[in-house]
């Protein structure tokens, strides 16, 4: 069961290096432990105290016959005094002693490795939790968020005459596709007429009609705002537009507040077009006036 559980810590830290270290240190821990045990002593019986004792007699009495016959030796310069059994077991003990502290020396610093990568990886992870959370906000507004935008119709024309006293009356129409209401805040809308390659590229300069309207006109999710675009056309005006040497522009600007508080502006340039002696609005490819926030 033991292996198995070391088994599965080892197939776990194969991502983490460092993490193997420290759990081949602890592995090894009770091993050196183990190694550095002092031997015990083995009690003696009776029987074997008295035989010890025998073997003992005979030795002294041998160690005493040869001591008579050969002198001690005393090797000059040599310090004797180290040689003992205990001085011995001692200078053991503290090697083994200095060796268990470097081994919790070692398996210190590894523990505090892994918890300073630790802590890099979850800073790591609450950075990129931060950027999921903006970027599920930012997604959120984008689908909740109102989204204004016109179509051009072409009403009650087209109208011209000889003096160009007869108005021709575009349609607009403001629709909000978002799901949520729009606060009307800015509405630009006008007519010109101009050559075919010659396409606006701003609105015209107008202080008045950049006043602000009053944050109480909202237009509902899926619901349009009428308005018109009028414009005088002559009868030598509208020639030159069926020769396609001029063209009828509809250009605008509208500014509005969604519910998240954020202003919102979409800019557009429509323009004539006669195709099978159908008349129409489209978009115009060629201009900068068509944008949206």
């Amino acid at each position: 069961m033991a292996l198995h559980k070391c088994g599965h810590l080892w197939n776990r830290a194969k991502g983490f290096p460092m993490y193997k270290t420290l759990l081949i240190f602890l592995l090894c821990l009770p091993v050196f432990s183990a190694s550095e045990e002092p031997v015990k002593k083995i009690p003696l019986t009776a029987e074997k105290a008295t035989s010890s004792n025998r073997v003992a007699t005979k030795s002294v009495d041998q160690k005493s016959v040869v001591q008579n016959i050969v002198p001690p030796v005393t090797v000059l310069g040599s310090d004797t005094t180290n040689a003992h059994p205990s001085n011995v077991k001692q200078g053991s003990q503290h090697e083994s002693i200095n060796f268990a502290e470097w081994l919790v020396a070692i398996a210190t610093t590894a523990l505090a490795l892994i918890t300073w990568r630790l802590v890099h990886y979850t800073r790591k992870l609450w950075r990129s939790t931060s950027d999921l959370v903006e970027m599920s906000e930012q997604t959120n507004k984008a689908i909740e968020r109102a989204y204004v935008f016109p179509e051009i119709h072409i009403g009650d024309g087209p109208r011209y005459s000889l003096t160009g006293n007869m108005p021709w009356n575009i349609d607009v129409k403001y629709w909000n596709s978002g799901k949520t209401p729009a606060i009307l805040r800015l509405l630009r809308c006008e007519s010109i007429i101009a050559p075919v390659f010659e396409t606006p590229e701003e609105l015209n300069k107008n202080p008045i009609a950049n006043n602000e309207i009053a944050p109480g006109m909202a237009i509902p999710s899926e619901t349009a705002y009428e308005g018109l675009a009028p414009i005088n056309l002559t009868s030598a005006q509208w020639g030159d537009v069926e020769r396609k040497n001029l063209t009828v522009y509809v250009i605008g600007l509208v500014e509005y507040d969604d519910v998240f508080g954020e202003r919102r502006k979409t800019g557009f340039c429509y323009q004539h077009q006669r195709v099978n002696h159908q008349d129409t609005f489209i978009i115009s490819p060629r201009t900068k006036l068509n944008y949206y926030t």
